[in-house]
């Protein structure tokens, strides 16, 4: 459960830099470096996991960038002052504005951030050169061979769009990490059960085999290694909110460690002289005393600094880059062929491409027989009930 709260999150993130992060591509308008110099987020790391909060500030501007992106498409507009010219409220066809706000949302989604079937089938999701057509199982061998085998002036031989199939794939994975954060927040474990399903295809795609397990063990005890009870204590006893505001829950085991702080802090006040005697004490004693100065500090109106600092007014950055976007027309599909430089012969179901279907199948049923015969929660109830 630690895997599933906690590094599900920081690992998807891995997975997506894996796939679409090149510090060569800062010339391709659209693509994470790029879009990261523009915004001037000279602190991205090159591995999330180095700096995950730097990471996941720019992932939320470069997220809002690109819904505003792929929506001022969708209306037919050029600019966010624009007048929407597709898709207008229409009384006849709408019953009312939260019908017409359900349907268009709902028809966007589908148009840039779902793929369809054949886009994540096993033949679609392969990389292509667009000269020749040649086949490649990672990116880098495509770039050198576009590199070693292709002059510029070559004519190109295709009609896919990568760079519009590179941009709805930054959404959906976007998308994807924005509402894993969401359901975080608001304590909804149904929404992060779904959402584990999407990153399972994440996990296999990129090669990480033991996130992978975990993330199939977590959905296998879930739907049929546990009792219903069980399953149900899983999924919703998993957060508390202690603050009482709206999208402010934690996991459990970060408030745990918020509590051994709060315990470290008193225990110094014995200043090495530790007894088995004192440390119960402090042990029992120490919220108690903490929620005793939390509200003494509130009739006092004493001002205690933030935990987490406030970051600057994104609102600039992210029109910028939505002004770049629109003027490359990253989201209207073209049939001249076009792709990043970076990332040749791109497809919207390479980042959740799995090359042998049939493995994967075969790959997941040999687990669940091994997890359903190791079931050490099955051992546990029948210990419980002699």
């Amino acid at each position: 459960m630690e895997f599933q709260k906690r590094f599900v999150f920081p690992f998807s993130l891995q997975c997506i830099w894996k796939k679409v992060y090149n510090r060569g591509s800062v010339g391709d308008v659209g693509t994470v470096h790029a879009s990261a110099k523009l915004m001037e987020s000279n602190n991205l790391p090159t591995d999330p996991m180095k700096d995950i909060n730097a990471t996941k500030v720019f992932l939320d501007k470069f997220t809002d960038a690109l819904v505003v992106a792929a929506a001022l498409e969708f209306f037919g507009m050029d600019s966010v002052d624009a007048t929407p010219t597709r898709h207008n409220f229409n009384l006849e066809e709408h019953a009312d504005s939260l019908t017409y706000v359900e349907t268009v949302i709902g028809q966007l989604v589908d148009e840039f951030a779902l793929p369809a079937e054949e886009d994540i089938s096993g033949v679609s999701g392969e990389l292509k050169c667009p000269k020749c057509q040649k086949k490649y199982n990672i990116m880098e061998a495509l770039r050198n061979h576009l590199k070693n085998e292709h002059k510029a002036g070559d004519e190109d031989q295709d009609t896919h769009d990568a760079v519009f199939a590179h941009s709805c794939s930054l959404l959906t994975m976007c998308l994807i990490c924005h509402d894993f954060t969401d359901a975080r927040q608001a304590g909804d474990g149904e929404r992060i059960i779904r959402l584990m399903k999407y990153m399972l295809l994440y996990f296999r795609s990129s090669g990480k085999t033991k996130y992978s397990l975990q993330v199939l063990r977590q959905l296998a005890q879930v739907k049929c290694l546990l009792t219903p009870r069980e399953a149900h204590h899983v999924i919703h006893n998993r957060f508390v909110n202690t603050k009482g505001r709206p999208d402010t829950n934690v996991e459990l085991d970060r408030a745990c460690e918020a509590s051994n702080l709060v315990f470290k802090t008193h225990a110094r006040s014995l200043h090495g002289q530790v007894t088995q005697k004192a440390i119960n004490r402090v042990s029992r004693s120490c919220q108690a005393v903490d929620k005793i100065l939390r509200h003494v500090d509130k009739d006092c109106k004493r001002k205690i600094a933030a935990s987490k600092r406030g970051g600057r007014d994104a609102t600039q950055d992210v029109l910028k880059l939505v002004g770049a976007l629109t003027h490359d027309r990253v989201f209207r599909l073209s049939a001249d062929g076009r792709y990043h430089k970076s990332f040749p012969g791109f497809t919207r179901g390479y980042v959740v491409h799995i090359k042998d279907h049939a493995g994967f199948h075969k790959w997941m049923a040999s687990t669940l027989k091994d997890l359903s015969r190791k079931n050490v929660f099955r051992q546990q109830r029948e210990q419980w009930r002699y």
